[in-house]
């Protein structure tokens, strides 16, 4: 099976980091976030990661080398799906099939690797 692996140089932002409201109203992206794409987008552009576009879904595993021990493992999905979506990995990750993510070892410069392979189907039989 083949998969394609890309290295993004920083760790994305938590869930509950992306987004702030104001008592006024009206919601931005925070800086961390802003940030966070720029990266993924460099890493993409620079190892011209490009998926075969025969794939119609995909499998995603997600390995982040945090600064530091912090966090939980599952806020950072959301952030690496849609900083793939924005640079132009695929059009939508509605196409995502499956994600795993874990933390790896504590990286002084933080580091995230990303591995995508083709998933015949979106959904899995179940007994």
């Amino acid at each position: 099976m083949e998969k394609l692996r890309l290295i993004v140089d920083g760790v994305p932002p938590s869930t509950n980091r992306i987004w702030r409201c104001s008592p006024r109203g009206g919601c931005y992206s925070t800086k961390e976030e802003r940030e966070w794409f720029l990266q993924v987008g460099i890493a993409v552009k620079l190892d011209q990661f490009r998926l075969p576009e025969s794939w119609k879904y995909y499998a995603v595993e997600i390995i982040i080398e945090p600064r530091r021990r912090q966090g939980d493992v599952d806020n950072r999905i959301k952030a690496t799906l849609d900083a793939l979506t924005r640079a132009g990995v695929w059009k939508d990750d509605r196409a995502v099939a499956f994600v795993s993510c874990e933390f790896g070892k504590v990286n002084k410069l933080g580091r995230t690797t990303v591995t995508i392979s083709e998933r015949k189907e979106k959904y899995k039989e179940t007994d």
